[in-house]
């Protein structure tokens, strides 16, 4: 199982996760895990980095934050982790999992802006 503290995920092993759990499940074929990765798990991965560096940003920009960015990824990872079951599990599925999550942990500014562009992300890549 993925971290779901306030470390950040390591792409490697975000990648791994998915791709064994979509294989144990004989949804994705060997052959077809490098598609699994390029079109769902990489662009997923870019937008969860490119959310923290952008709330991280912002956060050091105010004199006196109200929320650290480890707190920012605690409530990230979560969304992170129930991506790693694309290709496992009906996306619909997912997607009401992230919303749900979001909803009931997301409280604070910088916390609801992160996770609901990385959720917006992963209906596009979902979607598409």
């Amino acid at each position: 199982m993925l971290e779901t503290s306030s470390k950040l995920i390591g792409k490697t092993d975000y990648f791994k996760e998915a791709v064994d759990c979509a294989l144990r499940t004989g949804w994705v074929k060997p052959e077809q895990k490098e598609s699994l990765i390029r079109d769902y798990l990489r662009p997923i991965y870019k937008e969860y980095i490119k959310v923290l560096q952008e709330v991280k940003k912002e956060l050091n920009q105010e004199s006196e934050p109200y929320i650290t960015i480890d707190k920012v990824i605690e409530k990230l990872n979560p969304i992170l982790e129930r991506t790693r079951r694309i290709g496992s599990t009906e996306p619909g599925n997912i997607l009401r999992e992230i919303e749900e999550y979001i909803q009931f942990a997301c409280k604070e500014t910088y916390s609801v802006y992160a996770a609901e562009t990385l959720a917006i992300k992963v209906a596009e890549v979902l979607r598409d």
